[in-house]
């Protein structure tokens, strides 16, 4: 029942937030979940050796295997959502300054338009990557 609400605030929640911040921007940050996804598991490695050296102080090897993949991979999203405003504040000063309003009008609405459909395919991947540390962090109470 606890997932079930999680993905009902997650996905109307980021849905309704792609609507006012736009498609581009979401486009780009759900880029970087995908990439963060992958690059997360293949650097967890490097970091779990760094975790568990002497000098850092880790003494449960359960900690040094849990979050190694979620530090990296909220580092990469960040680094992806920095990434996305850059881009768009690109698009926005170029839409402000070189387009005829008409056309920056259009493009506003088609940007809110979209939003809302890259704010559920964000949300629903963000649901997932949970579900999927939920799963990993519980499974050693299901055996």
């Amino acid at each position: 029942m606890f997932f079930w609400l999680l993905g009902i605030l997650l996905i109307g929640g980021l849905g309704a937030a792609g609507r006012a911040v736009g498609a581009l921007r979401y486009a780009l940050v759900l880029l970087g979940l995908w990439i963060s996804h992958f690059v997360a598991f293949g650097f967890a490695g490097k970091m779990t050796d760094y975790l568990l050296n002497k000098e850092s102080k880790l003494e449960n090897p359960l900690y040094a295997w849990i979050l190694p993949p979620i530090i990296i991979y909220a580092i990469s999203a960040i680094v992806f959502i920095i990434i996305a405003q850059v881009v768009y504040s690109k698009v926005l000063v170029y839409y402000k300054y070189k387009v005829l309003d008409e056309r920056r009008v259009a493009w506003e609405r088609m940007e809110r338009g979209l939003g809302i459909s890259m704010g559920v395919a964000v949300g629903a991947t963000l649901l997932i990557e949970l579900g999927i540390l939920i799963y990993s962090i519980g499974y050693w109470t299901v055996q």
